[in-house]
């Protein structure tokens, strides 16, 4: 997993990234106060999260060499291995933070949905995200070995979320194959989708395949996907094969 060997790799190289993360907690400190009851998804080794002095700190991420490393560190702190995606924690916090979250989301409106659920009417989420302006230059970084590489990243800003939002839409990673004078293009990105679109409201482990056709119009098919853990082996006995 790309976040396991991240962590092993922060853990022999502790000056990667040192700067911006002091940074990231001198920011976040002045805008959750210490002693809150404080989640944050995605947390990684936890260092943000103690930066905080929370009286409660929970922390989310689905990477277990992560949460080993973050238990060791700050055994104050509780952390849960669990996927936003399919999280189940019933329980308020009053702040929630999503740090360099939301661009590795595979289907950021659930995420968000779930983390509605960990809210009260009080709670302040509070979410940063790289900017676009930094694309080139921490691909740069990351071919020079200066920084740690990334997963692809959607690049969807507070801004677009909201955006979304506001026009009755959402945020969906969507694969799409077409022909195009006489040639089919392919490509897997984010789109916004009116919430009345078919694969709007497909979320979990469920696929869905839309097809525009020429003679019925347009056909969406919705049914169980095989989950995370069959898929996985799947992926594994795929390696295997390839292997022998």
């Amino acid at each position: 997993m790309h976040w396991n060997r991240l962590a092993n790799t922060q853990s022999q190289r502790l000056w990667s990234g040192g700067y911006y993360h002091q940074r990231l907690n001198e920011v976040f400190s002045t805008l959750v106060p210490q002693g809150q009851r404080v989640l944050e998804i995605g947390c990684g080794r936890g260092d943000l999260l103690a930066a905080l002095k929370p009286a409660e700190g929970v922390g989310i991420d689905f990477s277990p060499t992560m949460l080993s490393t973050a238990r060791q560190a700050h055994p104050e702190l509780t952390f849960i291995e669990a996927d936003i995606h399919s999280l189940e924690l019933n329980t308020h916090f009053d702040y929630i933070i999503l740090s360099d979250l939301v661009n590795d989301l595979w289907d950021v409106q659930l995420a968000l949905e779930n983390v509605n659920r960990l809210c009260s009417p009080h709670t302040r989420i509070i979410i940063n995200t790289y900017s676009r302006m930094w694309e080139l230059p921490l691909a740069a970084a990351a071919s020079l070995g200066l920084s740690n590489k990334s997963l692809y990243q959607n690049w969807l800003t507070v801004d677009d979320i909201s955006a979304a939002k506001a026009a009755g839409e959402r945020w969906k990673l969507i694969g799409t194959l077409e022909r195009m004078d006489g040639k089919l293009a392919a490509s897997v990105k984010p789109v916004r989708l009116p919430v009345s679109h078919p694969l709007a409201g497909v979320s979990g482990a469920s696929n869905a395949v839309h097809f525009t056709t020429d003679y019925v119009g347009e056909v969406t098919l919705i049914g169980p996907g095989a989950g995370r853990l069959p898929t996985g082996y799947a992926v594994l006995e795929d390696i295997f094969a390839i292997y022998r």
